[in-house]
């Protein structure tokens, strides 16, 4: 029978062993390296910034000079051409009233022209007769009277019609409507 083994001679054995398979282990060729393609990545190139040439600053803007605008006769607004921040030339169209609702200031003035016609013709028509009567002999005549009042009466209507539209007094910009 053999004899029993000695533990510090199993000991022994079981390290010689793990010591030879190791050894054998390390005796064979090395796996071939696994390639792997490279993984992009995205880049940029690094600048200095450029400054921008202006400043933004906080505050709160107040106009210098406020003008209140308004017809000259009462009306309904047909069209305001400007909006809130809009900036606008002297002289330029900003609103205009409805025609329709101006048309009978329009019709009074024509007929106040017409009739101041009518009037200037009639008395025209008295001094004609007059002055025909008294001036047979010399064949004078004078029209100056009904010119005049017929480009008073024309005046008029040319007045009424330009109250129909605001203009602008100054260029500026529009802050309220």
């Amino acid at each position: 029978m053999a004899a029993p083994m000695q533990p510090a001679a199993g000991y022994q054995a079981g390290l010689l062993m793990g010591l030879l398979t190791l050894g054998l282990a390390g005796c064979s060729e090395p796996a071939p390296p696994i390639e792997t393609a490279p993984r992009p990545t995205a880049w940029a190139e690094v600048r200095p910034a450029e400054r921008a040439a202006g400043q933004s600053l906080s505050g709160v803007v107040r106009t210098v000079q406020r003008a209140s605008l308004s017809f000259e006769v009462p009306g309904r607004i047909a069209t305001l051409d400007v909006e809130v921040g809009e900036r606008f030339a002297s002289g330029e169209i900003l609103a205009r009233l409805d025609p329709r609702s101006y048309e009978l200031v329009r019709q009074e003035r024509a007929s106040e022209a017409a009739e101041a016609e009518a009037e200037a013709s009639l008395h025209e028509a008295e001094r004609a007769f007059t002055r025909q009567r008294e001036l047979h002999k010399r064949d004078l005549a004078s029209t100056a009277a009904f010119d005049a009042a017929l480009d008073t009466a024309r005046a008029r209507l040319a007045m009424a019609r330009a109250r129909e539209d605001i203009t602008a007094p100054s260029s500026a910009c529009c802050s309220s409507r």
